[in-house]
């Protein structure tokens, strides 16, 4: 069994989760979601549960990445969704299935039992036993295999009004795509070094924006907070090798051109450091808000892996 750390600096929980190849459902529901806040009414968790194995798959919600598997690497649901959804109304999840090594290609039965059991969850004031469904992630049937197939879907959910959006942040799909990767590979570079010279510090402040989007989005009490900053500057400071070097990097825009993050060794996550059988992924998104030449963290996610 591989143990897992999945922390998200947006609007994700800090959360310790003991993952297995045991069937997903909402019982697994009910285990990984233990951040909502005490006492803050209503409080509305949004989550993506699926149970797709042994193909590749990405899963975007607004256009944003939120779960990838290759090779069946991929961490199990469900998912969180509250951190990719900027206002309230309409959002747009849209998954990708690939063919690999197991599965040769895609076929109308291997969508439909992927159909059974994927779906959008709402979970409102802890309420774990009323768990509802709010929309069934169907595939249409297909004509013939195929080696990928992509569909979309719409669901309807509801936001803070004061979470940080992508609304005033300048389009990088207009610059210069050498010169966009020159920068964002310096962005992360400086945030590697703050971590590698264990100026943990300097980090936490290079993502307060994107922390705080976090606070707001789960209703974090002041309690919360607190412990979630000294649990997160402890995992900061006993992981100096935390963000590996980048530069055989590519860059990916996400959020409608809006946003950016790095890939490495044609995954589609920022980075993977292997060390005495246990790895991190990371994954760093950039923005660069209108009059600024700077870029600033908009969303960060940590998944941590290793043996028992």
């Amino acid at each position: 069994m591989m143990r897992y750390f999945i922390l998200t600096i947006a609007f994700c929980a800090f959360v310790f989760v003991c993952c297995s190849n045991e069937k997903n459902g909402k019982s697994d529901i009910k285990k990984n979601d233990q951040t909502d806040t005490e006492g803050k009414l209503p409080m509305k968790s949004y989550m993506l549960n699926h149970e797709i194995r042994n193909i590749d798959y990405e899963i975007y919600l607004n256009d944003f990445l939120i779960a990838h598997s290759q090779e069946n690497n991929g961490i199990p649901g469900p998912y969180k969704l509250n951190q990719y959804i900027f206002s309230s109304g309409k959002q747009e999840v849209k998954i990708r299935i690939s063919s690999n090594k197991s599965k040769k290609s895609i076929t109308s039965d291997m969508l439909n039992e992927i159909s059974r059991n994927t779906g959008i969850y709402l979970l409102e004031n802890k309420d774990y036993g009323n768990i509802k469904e709010i929309k069934k992630l169907e595939f249409p049937a297909l004509e013939k295999p195929l080696d990928a197939y992509t569909h979309t879907w719409d669901f309807e959910a509801e936001a803070p009004t004061s979470v940080t959006s992508l609304n005033n942040s300048q389009d990088l799909s207009e610059m210069n795509q050498n010169k966009l990767q020159v920068e964002v590979l310096a962005k992360y570079d400086q945030l590697r070094k703050f971590l590698l010279s264990g100026h943990a510090d300097e980090f936490l402040r290079e993502i307060a924006n994107a922390k705080s989007n976090l606070f707001i989005s789960e209703g974090f009490s002041e309690a919360e907070q607190e412990a979630y900053n000294d649990k997160l500057k402890k995992y900061l400071s006993a992981h100096s090798d935390l963000l590996p070097d980048l530069k055989e990097s590519a860059i990916k825009l996400f959020g409608h051109g809006k946003a950016v993050a790095l890939e490495q060794n044609l995954t589609l996550s920022s980075g993977e450091n292997k060390k005495n059988d246990e790895q991190n992924s990371n994954y760093i998104i950039f923005h660069k808000p209108h009059g600024s030449d700077s870029f600033e963290v908009f969303r960060y996610f940590i998944a941590y892996s290793g043996g028992r």
